[in-house]
């Protein structure tokens, strides 16, 4: 009864370890899902670099256009086109730096996130192993257990065995002075 008691709460204690090792599978998701986003980031980033650079070589080329026209006629009309291209490129490139600002930011959250995940499962990996090796020696001890009950059964079996035989003998020696008193009697 004990030994079902003691089998009872090594199970419970290794299912209880079982369960908490799901644990660090949601995490890995979780960083897996962080890593994900980085990308995305990161691939969002560069295509914003492409466009600053791309809208900056179209506001030089403006630019230098500009001045061009400027040196021909102040007051042509194409001279203030260009003026309000330039002018729509620059806010328009002034946008894009404050989203590629924006994503930097974002970007450091989400690395700094990631950080801590890898973090936090290597701490899960250490303590999943931890439980493994405590799962490997519960799984030792309940072995041994039923093993020491194997021992006992099969001693509990000599032993009834043995206390048979002495009662089946103890019968033969009451006979035997049941039969050694009547023959002196007689006698």
């Amino acid at each position: 009864m004990a030994l079902e008691a003691s089998l009872a709460g090594l199970r419970s204690q290794v299912q209880t370890e079982y369960h908490a090792s799901k644990i660090f599978g949601e995490i890995f998701n979780d960083h897996l899902k962080c890593l994900s986003r980085l990308r995305e980031f990161e691939i969002r980033v560069r295509q914003l670099e492409k466009e600053s650079a791309e809208i900056r070589a179209e506001n030089e080329a403006l630019h230098g256009s500009l001045e061009s026209i400027q040196r021909d006629s102040v007051e042509n009309k194409e001279y203030q086109q260009v003026k309000e291209k330039a002018s729509e490129l620059q806010e328009e490139l002034l946008g894009l730096y404050k989203e590629k600002d924006t994503l930097s930011e974002q970007l450091g959250i989400v690395r700094e996130t990631c950080s801590k995940q890898i973090t936090e499962i290597e701490k899960m990996a250490r303590k999943g192993d931890v439980m493994s090796e405590r799962v490997q020696k519960l799984e030792k001890e309940i072995s041994d257990m039923k093993h020491a009950q194997e021992i006992a059964s099969r001693e509990l079996k000599v032993g009834k065995v043995i206390v048979k035989w002495l009662l089946q003998l103890e019968k033969v020696d009451v006979r035997f002075n049941i039969d050694h008193s009547s023959c002196l009697l007689q006698a």
